[in-house]
């Protein structure tokens, strides 16, 4: 997903969606480069953006919603649960 996506889900300016994501990389060791990729916007300028895969785009946008972030921990809560009573169970 990229960033212009998650700015337009997250209803926060890109720019800031575009810093967060690269300061999430950075702290996690990765080069932002490695998901660079610019766009044409609909003026016809070019955009930088990063295009993140699944782990790199769930880490970011639960940082940015309480509710999201909670319902994840939730879920591993279920999945411990259920691990340490001997059963599976799925997300």
């Amino acid at each position: 997903m990229s960033t212009v996506d998650i700015a337009e889900l997250t209803e926060k300016d890109h720019k800031h969606v575009l810093a967060d994501a690269r300061n999430m990389l950075e702290q996690l060791g990765k080069t932002s480069t490695d998901f660079s990729a610019e766009v044409l916007t609909e003026y016809g300028r070019r955009q930088s953006v990063l295009n993140l895969p699944y782990e790199e785009c769930m880490t970011l946008v639960t940082g940015y919603s309480i509710p999201l972030r909670n319902r994840v921990i939730v879920e591993w809560n279920k999945l411990r649960s259920a691990s340490a009573a001997g059963r599976r169970l799925s997300l």
